[in-house]
């Protein structure tokens, strides 16, 4: 996220931990990153996470996962690692 020119810092909200917040002027960005997303378990945790924030900003799931395309649940943004690599967050 610095390569592509935010500030980042790591976020908590009440007892759960937010992996990155990125601020690039106006613009904030949530992110929880993880290797693989093979078990409901983790799926619960790192979109979860991101479900108690109730601003508007943008909330994206970074992963390797195979077969996990880009797409959204509850509003929350899956991009694959070698995507985000390429593209960043597509914007």
């Amino acid at each position: 996220m610095v390569r592509i020119g935010y500030d980042v810092k790591i976020g908590q909200l009440y007892s759960t931990e937010i992996d990155f917040v990125g601020t690039k002027g106006d613009e904030v960005v949530y992110v929880q990153a993880a290797y693989l997303i093979t078990e409901e378990k983790t799926f619960e945790r790192e979109f979860g996470n991101l479900m108690p924030i109730k601003d508007s900003y943008p909330k994206y799931v970074i992963s390797m996962t195979p077969y996990m395309d880009s797409s959204k649940w509850k509003g929350i943004i899956h991009i694959p690692l070698v995507e985000f690599l390429k593209n960043g967050f597509g914007k």
